[in-house]
């Protein structure tokens, strides 16, 4: 072909060749799609710039969805997996820069709700393997001091799609960041690795809290960065099955780097058996109570006995116990203390019984007074603990209330009515089911 057919041809070639063009991504150099570009067909990963992830139904209804300090969402593919529990590996990576889209070196990634964390390297590219879905939905963070933390939610949705996603990060330039460094280890000296460590504290002049976390390595070293200075925090390490607990609160972080030693106490395990029983002695089924430990920072544990009464407490921090219920029946054990390798049969004792309290509050004249306030309360002490008990109730139209199961104990009784004189009384039974009439003066 020569001539003007050639040169229309060649012109028609070049046309379809830059549409081509223009269809496809922008790549980087190291072959990635960047965040904003066109999405790959396959990927099923939607980035949400500037969206508060609160607003998105889509998210907002996710299991384990993201909370207000999040920035970003973005889909995940899980594959026909599902939501299930390690059904899918993500590998989440891209490059972070500045706002004038220079590189970020050494710029912290890390999951803050599962152990797992890389850095940038002189390119500002990070890789990071996330198990979807783990503990929790992962939220990553992306640190580095001398600049504003970015925190990004990723979502799950069920797709066929490969599991790799691609996501940039530019980090806005801050004054007011620091560095704070650290090592976790326990009394001998070895370095505690995989607990998390969380910094937390009200913003300034209102603005919410400020959340930072992260895992320790395994040597036991640590490093927050890129977090606010000049500001009061609660530092805090979760307990594990070996060691108890760190709270320090007020931990002040000032502008210059700052480093801090961690030491965990061993945890002193007990097994307790034992039996709830009334001030009868007589066994209370099926009653449930929580102990917590006063003098280690360790979780909650709830007990509850069996219908004979028994129940087991295994593997607890020897030391001070407090046990207690939630309202509306309050009870309370206090005083309580067990010692390492001791063996205990604890017999709890409970303001329970076979005894019964009525009675109808009045005013001066005998008229009847209903809404008033009537609580019921008990102390006593067995052996070395003490025995507290809160029992509470609203008169009916008629002025009258009741209390049912006590225990044969003494108790004081309190009226509170809007406009007259608070009324109390010691009141020691004498049948097992006593009939009181109070009234009110104002």
């Amino acid at each position: 072909m020569t001539g003007p057919r050639l040169f229309w041809v060649t012109a028609l070639v070049a046309s379809i060749l830059s549409a081509y063009l223009l269809m496809l991504p922008d790549i980087d150099e190291f072959g990635s799609a960047r965040q904003g570009a066109t999405e790959k067909p396959g990927t099923a990963v939607v980035a949400r710039p500037n969206l508060d992830p609160l607003d998105d139904p889509e998210i907002k209804n996710t299991p384990g969805a993201l909370d207000s300090s999040t920035r970003d969402a973005i889909n995940l593919p899980t594959g026909s997996a599902g939501n299930e529990p390690g059904s899918g590996e993500i590998i989440v990576s891209g490059v972070v820069s500045d706002e004038y889209n220079q590189a970020i070196e050494d710029v912290l990634v890390a999951d803050e709700f599962n152990l797992g964390s890389t850095r940038t390297d002189s390119s500002g590219w990070y890789q990071i393997k996330i198990q979807i879905p783990s503990l929790k939905l992962p939220l990553l963070n992306f640190r580095r001091t001398g600049y504003k933390e970015d925190k990004i939610g990723l979502a799950v949705v069920k797709s066929n799609a490969r599991s790799k996603v691609e996501l940039d990060v530019i980090l806005e330039l801050s004054e007011d960041t620091t560095t704070v460094d650290g090592w976790l280890g326990n009394e001998s000296g070895v370095g505690l690795g995989g607990l998390k460590i969380e910094l937390r504290s009200k913003g300034r002049e209102g603005t919410g809290f400020i959340s930072y976390a992260l895992f320790s390595e395994d040597d036991g070293a640590f490093s927050f960065e890129g977090i606010r200075s000049d500001h009061s925090y609660r530092l805090r390490v979760e307990s594990s099955d070996e060691y108890a607990g760190y709270t320090l609160d007020p931990f002040w972080v000032k502008k210059h780097r700052s480093h801090i030693t961690i030491i965990l106490d061993s945890l002193r395990l007990i097994d307790v058996d034992g039996m709830i029983v009334d001030t009868d002695n007589s066994p209370v089924a099926n009653f449930s109570i929580t102990v917590q430990n006063l003098t280690t920072d360790y979780p909650d544990r709830k007990i509850s006995s069996d219908s004979s009464g028994f129940f087991k407490l295994r593997a607890f921090p020897a030391g001070e116990l407090k046990l207690s219920t939630n309202a509306p029946d309050y009870f309370k054990i206090t005083g309580l203390n067990l010692r390492e390798n001791e063996y205990r049969n604890l017999s709890l004792v409970i303001d329970k019984g076979a005894y019964y309290l009525s009675g109808w509050v009045s005013d001066e004249n005998g008229a009847p007074l209903g809404k008033a306030r009537v609580t019921l309360n008990s102390i006593f002490s067995i052996d070395d603990y003490q025995s507290y008990s809160y029992r509470s109730t609203s008169t009916d139209s008629n002025g009258g209330f009741e209390f049912a199961q006590l225990g044969g104990q003494s108790h004081t009784i309190s009226v509170y009515a809007k406009g007259y004189q608070t009324y109390i009384l010691n009141h020691k039974f004498t049948s097992f089911s006593d009939r009181l009439h109070i009234s009110l003066i104002r």
